[in-house]
């Protein structure tokens, strides 16, 4: 529902244009009181209904029920009311569609988004033209970029959604639009949403005219197109691993390093899959091959420590799942895995250290369980709750002991 904003009509008056004298051009015509936008010390005339009327279709119709005059009516009612005031404007100012786009462009420009969203909503209400669509996603998009700059996270994607809220209305009014259709591609482009990006350019493609942006749209859909093919060899390969098709994993993405040898994801997957095989030092130099694009991908290095145990070299091994855990910190098969490897080498204070920060975040893992049971089977000792330790500030210690939460184990340092 339309949200009413009271200061939005506040220097409007609806007057009835058949009591007003010198404004013969309409008064005889007039079906319902006119908008008419008041300053101190003018008279009502053209200008002032005017600027009434935009203030009133930058509006949506929801919102005359608002206004007293029009709360008695029912809504088809309203928005006949409407559709005469879009109707009256354009008889004063056959034009204005036109000239308020352009006033909402220059508004834009100038980076005023309150004053130039109202301007253009108001050339959108009256015309529904593509252009009025375009122009008003064009402002938000705009408005984005400067509200991601400053930092202010969600009121960019406030604007983000009511660019895709606006041009899906506009491909509601048009929809064979090559021009809302690009826009909406090159919008989903920008978010990374390259499938979705790729659809709406070539959709756009299919009646838009021969043209030097055509051209471009076409290049950029084959440049997705070879995206996408190489984004879906890297998930084929990850399926089959699932399934257990090393081998026919490693053949996709062989053909995928050839074509992109750059991207961190192709040389994981072929380490995993060498891995799987137990062709541990091919498996390690593809790893470490994947470490050199990215080294923040904390799987690469719990798949090195296991070609690394596997290869009979454990303090390495719990090296790379240090490093996997420093990364991620709350991943339970990590820490399992670490706590692990030190309860192979009989070091009981590291493997309860670990396993106790497992039991911590996932007290039911299957995997945690086995381990639990396993140390005290080796290290003789019963488990009882898990101890993690927690470094607190001087304030949250001070905290504790106001609300009698602190049993004096806690010490302020």
């Amino acid at each position: 529902m339309e949200k009413f904003n009271p200061s939005a009509l506040s220097d409007v008056r609806f007057l009835d244009l058949k009591a007003m004298a010198g404004i013969p051009a309409l008064k005889d015509g007039a079906k319902y009181p006119v908008p008419v936008q008041l300053t101190e010390g003018t008279e009502p005339g053209l200008e002032s209904i005017g600027a009434g009327l935009i203030k009133v279709l930058a509006e949506e119709p929801s919102y005359l029920k608002n206004i007293d005059r029009f709360k008695p009516m029912h809504d088809d009612e309203r928005q006949k009311v409407y559709d005469y005031y879009r109707a009256l404007l354009l008889l004063m100012r056959p034009q204005i569609e036109e000239e308020l786009i352009m006033a909402g462009i220059a508004k834009t420009s100038a980076k005023d988004y309150a004053f130039a969203e109202q301007i253009l909503t108001a050339a959108k209400n009256i015309g529904h033209s593509e252009r009025s669509y375009i122009n008003l996603a064009v402002l938000y998009a705009n408005q984005s970029a400067d509200l991601l700059k400053a930092k202010r996270t969600k009121e960019s994607q406030i604007a983000d959604e009511r660019i895709v809220q606006i041009l899906h209305e506009g491909l509601k009014q048009h929809p064979k639009s090559y021009d809302i259709m690009a826009e909406l591609g090159g919008f989903h482009l920008r978010h990374k949403d390259l499938d979705i990006a790729r659809e709406f350019f070539e959709d756009s493609l299919k009646d838009m005219p021969d043209s030097e942006r055509k051209q471009q749209i076409q290049a950029l859909s084959l440049e997705l197109k070879a995206q996408l093919d190489q984004d879906n060899a890297v998930l084929e390969a990850y399926d089959q691993i699932m399934m257990g098709n090393e081998a026919k994993a490693l053949e996709t993405i062989e053909k995928h390093l050839k074509v992109d040898p750059d991207g961190w994801e192709g040389w994981y997957i072929k380490g995993w899959a060498l891995r799987c095989l137990e062709r541990y030092d091919e498996a390690r130099a593809a790893l470490l091959k994947s470490v050199s694009k990215d080294p923040e991908i904390s799987a690469t290095y719990n798949e090195l420590s296991i070609c690394e145990k596997e290869s009979g070299n454990l303090p390495l091994a719990r090296e790379y799942l240090e490093m996997a855990v420093d990364l991620e910190d709350d991943n339970v098969i990590y820490l399992a895995n670490l706590a692990y490897l030190f309860l192979l080498d009989r070091d009981f204070s590291h493997a309860r250290y670990y396993l106790d920060r497992a039991r911590t975040v996932d007290p039911s893992d299957n995997q945690v369980l086995d381990l639990m049971e396993e140390y005290e089977a080796l290290s003789g000792e019963k488990l009882g709750p898990a101890v993690v330790e927690e470094i607190l500030s001087a304030d949250e210690v001070r905290d504790l002991a106001k609300r009698g939460e602190n049993d004096g184990r806690v010490k302020e340092v």
